[in-house]
């Protein structure tokens, strides 16, 4: 598989356990992923789906409503306290082996997009497990070509493969032309609406690109369009 889009709008849940649902979106190898795994899950307000676990997969958690609490091995007695929290359009990036769970907090049930995958390059210089959680932008400062950018500090997994991401904003009839990239793309569309490849996209989407796979953008609507970019590179 060498690219996909794959709406976020409804899909069928299936229960996992009490408060926790499950709706798959992606199943299988795309690009440079072995293996890639994509759903996204509603948790009811103050339930937690599981025991803090871990496993050897690398995983993306994206938030698209509500707010999740991260939960580690060091912080399991309830109530939590002083854990990092994750609100809409944020996002925690862990790295495999990292120990882990979520608590859905606030007011409204947290719905949430889950990205994990495995890589084809072997581990060749393994380190501590990791976390990283980071927030939408408050603002986002336009350049004159309509298409701003908010870099995030650049993640990185244990197998040494290189994971970047940024936040863009993209105003109506903004764009660029068809180009290749070296590395694999991951892009969760979380407002708005963006035409890409010839297709009309509406949020909440997300789309994958494998490296060297042409592809342009373009916003046709009449708001600006916000998504958050994912670039893995080997």
């Amino acid at each position: 598989m060498q690219f996909f889009i794959k709406s976020l709008l409804g899909l069928p849940f299936t229960p996992l356990a009490d408060g926790w649902y499950f709706a798959s979106v992606y199943e299988g190898s795309c690009g440079g992923f072995s293996r890639i795994s994509i759903h996204t899950s509603i948790l009811n307000k103050g339930f937690i789906p599981h025991e803090i676990h871990s496993h050897n997969e690398a995983e993306i958690f994206f938030v698209l409503a509500g707010a999740l609490e991260v939960v580690n091995e060091n912080t399991i007695k309830i109530p939590y306290t002083n854990n990092p929290i994750i609100t809409e359009d944020g996002f925690v990036f862990f790295s495999s082996d990292y120990q882990h769970t979520l608590h859905a907090i606030g007011t409204v049930d947290a719905h949430y997009l889950v990205i994990r995958w495995k890589r084809d390059k072997k581990i060749d210089n393994p380190h501590a497990a990791f976390t990283v959680i980071q927030s939408q932008p408050t603002q986002f400062s336009e350049n004159t070509q309509g298409f701003s950018v908010q870099i995030i500090e650049e993640l990185q997994n244990k197998t040494n493969n290189h994971i970047r991401a940024h936040y863009s904003q993209l105003s109506t009839d903004a764009g660029y032309e068809y180009h290749k990239d070296h590395y694999d793309i991951l892009m969760v569309l979380f407002e708005g609406s963006i035409e890409i490849v010839n297709r009309q996209v509406s949020a909440p989407s997300i789309i994958f690109f494998a490296s060297g796979f042409p592809h342009n953008i373009k916003n046709p609507g009449n708001v600006p369009a916000k998504y958050i970019v994912f670039e893995m590179e080997d």
